[in-house]
């Protein structure tokens, strides 16, 4: 899901990561119902086009590029004007109008299954990358941690350096990068309960503050634990019948390096426990009107205050996104309705097709500027006919879920660039976030 994707501050921790989460200290958020684990964005942008000129299209998968991809270009209202094949190198160019929609194909014999990625308002000179980024080089990297002998239910041990994690229920810990780690940063070990309501509750801490870390090295913590300390919050403004959640990351010498997020049922302020550390914080405020996640609204800020993680819902409210309604046909659409103009940069939708086991069989990503309105429907472009099966025939069933967000004062084409960048960057530049999705 999209909103899961973005949700867990686990990759966040890891150097922003904009990708898929290994398992880690976010796991409260991800076992809540409806969650299912998701994949980077599948489309990125250049910032620095060559105005004027055509429109570039590269697809690749795990960096290769892919020949022989059907890329349609539409108008801006979604009709098809022009259609190509990717060549040898993955290449097509589209020589059409600012403002018209690119849409590229991977058929299910490229990948698992069907996938349809859609930029709109493409502009000419515009170099977009479609696809997967080969993978960075993984290494091989343990930990080990003194073991922790107070009381939990069930213990965990989860390591955090920037770019890698790893978490076990002994004190050999096995390290996965999810992207090139720095050769030497800021490392956090946690010993956890994870047998606890939320899945995930630190009991104790170890900081490094600055550590090197060789390829096919160990990452080594010494000394004694450290008891965790009370991490505050109060959020005030908050609508009848919401439930609330918590989110920070730790930041060292400008890297983040460690974090979690947790949804709390039934309550709007407490404490929760946590590791010290840290000589920045970045704090998370979760607002969502029912359990099942299905309208939330998410703020980051700068903590000041480590201890503090409360906020002033009211004060900061953006758009809640009405759950989207899905049309199927040939020209798929998701409807969207918010009770105020959202204050957003970009909208993306993301819309699912099932086949009769509830196996996803075809997926459609679009990417957009957001619209100051109260309403609209995302309305996928023109499908060929040769290729509509790929989309409607497989498919008895459907989901979609619609996000929009707010860059702070980036341009549509600037957020584009760094949400879709290789190493992403854009996950730390988000503002405020509003989600809606089927139930």
């Amino acid at each position: 899901m999209f909103w899961v994707m973005r949700f867990a501050l686990i990759c966040v921790a890891l150097a922003a990561c904009h990708g898929s989460h290994p398992a880690g200290p976010d796991a409260g958020i991800d076992a809540m119902p409806g969650a299912m684990a998701d994949a980077a964005p599948d489309v990125m942008a250049d910032a620095t086009p060559d105005a004027g000129g055509p429109i570039h299209v590269h697809a690749q998968l795990i960096g290769a590029p892919v020949a022989g991809l059907p890329v349609l270009f539409h108008d801006p209202s979604g009709t098809l004007i022009g259609r190509a094949l990717t060549d040898a190198g993955g290449d097509a160019i589209g020589d059409v109008p600012d403002g018209s929609m690119v849409t590229v194909v991977f058929p299910a014999t490229s990948r698992d299954n069907t996938m349809m990625n859609t930029v709109v308002a493409a502009a000419r000179g515009d170099q977009l990358v479609f696809g997967s980024p080969a993978l960075p080089p993984r290494g091989t990297w343990t930990a080990t941690v003194p073991p922790y002998t107070g009381t939990v239910a069930a213990l965990d041990y989860n390591i955090a350096f920037p770019c890698i994690v790893g978490d076990s229920q002994t004190t050999s810990i096995d390290l996965q990068a999810a992207c090139v780690p720095p050769a030497h940063g800021p490392a956090m070990a946690v010993a956890a309960d994870v047998g606890v309501p939320g899945g995930f509750a630190p009991r104790a801490y170890i900081e490094q503050v600055d550590v090197a870390l060789p390829a096919g090295g160990n990452l080594a913590f010494t000394g004694a634990w450290l008891p965790a300390v009370s991490q505050a919050f109060a959020v005030t403004g908050v609508p009848n019948g919401a439930e609330i959640g918590i989110g920070k990351t730790w930041y060292r010498g400008g890297l983040p390096y460690f974090g979690f997020a947790r949804m709390i049922p039934g309550v709007t302020s407490g404490t929760l426990p946590g590791p010290g550390g840290g000589d920045a914080w970045r704090a998370e405020t979760i607002v969502c009107l029912d359990p099942q996640i299905q309208q939330c609204q998410i703020r980051f800020r700068d903590a000041t205050d480590p201890l503090q993680l409360g906020d002033d819902f009211a004060a900061h409210r953006t758009a809640w996104l009405g759950r989207p309604t899905l049309t199927f046909g040939a020209r798929a659409t998701s409807a969207w309705t918010t009770d105020i103009a959202p204050d957003a940069t970009i909208l993306a939708t993301r819309i699912f097709g099932f086949d009769e086991n509830s196996i996803p069989q075809a997926e459609w990503d679009v990417v957009q500027p957001a619209v100051a309105a109260t309403s609209g429907t995302v309305t996928l472009p023109e499908l060929p006919a040769d290729l509509a099966p790929l989309w409607v025939g497989p498919s008895t069933d459907g989901y979609s879920e619609t996000e929009l967000d707010r860059m702070e004062t980036l341009s549509y084409a600037a957020v584009r660039a760094r949400w879709f960048s290789t190493p992403p960057v854009g996950e730390l530049e988000v503002a405020q976030r509003s989600f809606s999705q089927l139930p």
